[in-house]
């Protein structure tokens, strides 16, 4: 072997470890730069979790006083609904006693319709008087107040 043929391989070789050298350089970059990039991914991450945690306990919150509003209203209105049914219960035996009713004054009390009470009339469901009305012969059921009274305890007669 000449001796320029040696001072190629050498210099091959000092290459190959140049190239060598290098990469190791490079992947120890790589490396620390992977864990700085790591660092600062968890640091976000880590800022970014606090953020969502701090606006889950704030809802939460907004929640919690929400409910107790809600139950405060439930609380109230519990004690309103045997009010309300006293004065319903009230105002129903509060209607101004009259002897007979018409069939429009029926079915206001009973929440029906007046063709309803019309039918139950004259179908024999309600005892029920016809009198005269307006011109002529026209005539229009009425129902006495104990009739009216007998629907509402006991409901209709049978057909």
């Amino acid at each position: 072997m000449s001796v320029k043929s040696l001072g190629i391989i050498r210099s091959e070789e000092a290459h190959k470890q140049a190239m060598v050298l290098q990469s190791r350089q490079n992947e120890t970059l790589s490396s620390d730069l992977r864990l700085s990039l790591d660092r600062l991914t968890y640091a976000d991450r880590e800022s970014e979790l606090r953020d969502q945690v701090s606006r889950i306990q704030s809802e939460r919150e907004s929640l919690v006083a929400m409910i107790r509003i809600l139950l405060s209203i439930d609380d109230r209105l519990s004690r309103f609904e045997p009010m309300v049914a006293e004065l319903h219960q009230i105002a129903k035996e509060s209607t101004p006693v009259k002897e007979w009713y018409s069939v429009g004054e029926v079915s206001g009390i009973l929440g029906k319709a007046e063709f309803t009470v019309r039918e139950w009339c004259r179908l024999g469901r309600v005892n029920a008087s016809k009198r005269d009305c307006g011109r002529g012969k026209s005539q229009e059921w009425i129902v006495s107040l104990e009739e009216l009274k007998r629907i509402q305890n006991e409901g209709l007669l049978a057909d």
